[in-house]
């Protein structure tokens, strides 16, 4: 195959992603992700396509919304030598394993995130906190106290604070719980689209 037939063929099983995506017809996703897939490992490595790295963690969440989970966990391994490009890569693979209840692997997944990418800490220690058989540990609620005496987003702040009202809320700090969750609570108030 030449150059410019193998450009053509990608281009179109692209435009097919994309419509198939917004049909959200996730089986015919799917296959066509494993069509981009294959095509770009026929390719040396100054040919494959940039987002290669997103289509892989694409199939892996695609995968999850059929209920494919050997399908997802393979290919959230695959997207392992990806990971600096993928800061999401942690959080969908413990949401996975969180839905499989391997709360463990998924707090693993979760730390992950909050060590790799800090700018997510908020998402990360909310995820934590939402384990259902896991509390979060004194040591992560004082990480997350200084966290929210460090700069950071309000979005950070409101998800951060969310995570400590949870945590004080299992250590029966009740007083302490309900001033975090009316600090989250006053900053989600600010971006609602409605009163």
């Amino acid at each position: 195959m030449t150059k410019s037939s193998l450009k053509q063929q990608n281009s179109s099983l692209q435009n097919e992603l994309s419509f198939a995506e917004q049909k959200e017809d996730y089986f015919s996703a799917i296959d066509i992700l494993d069509r981009l897939i294959a095509l770009q490992s026929t390719l040396n490595p100054d040919l494959k396509h940039k987002d290669l790295p997103n289509w892989l963690l694409k199939h892996a969440q695609y995968c999850v919304q059929v209920g494919n989970t050997d399908g997802a966990i393979k290919s959230f391994d695959a997207c392992e030598i990806y990971r600096s490009q993928l800061p999401f890569l942690d959080l969908n693979r413990g949401h996975l394993y969180k839905a499989l209840g391997n709360s463990e692997y998924a707090a693993e997944c979760y730390n992950k995130l909050i060590t790799e990418y800090p700018q997510y800490v908020g998402v990360g220690f909310w995820s934590l906190a939402d384990l259902k058989d896991r509390k979060l540990q004194g040591s992560e609620l004082s990480q997350i106290e200084s966290l929210l005496h460090a700069p950071c987003t309000e979005g950070n702040q409101a998800l951060l604070n969310f995570a400590l009202a949870k945590g004080l809320e299992a250590a029966g700090d009740i007083e302490k719980a309900f001033d975090a969750l009316s600090v989250a609570n006053h900053i989600i108030a600010k971006h609602r689209p409605f009163p």
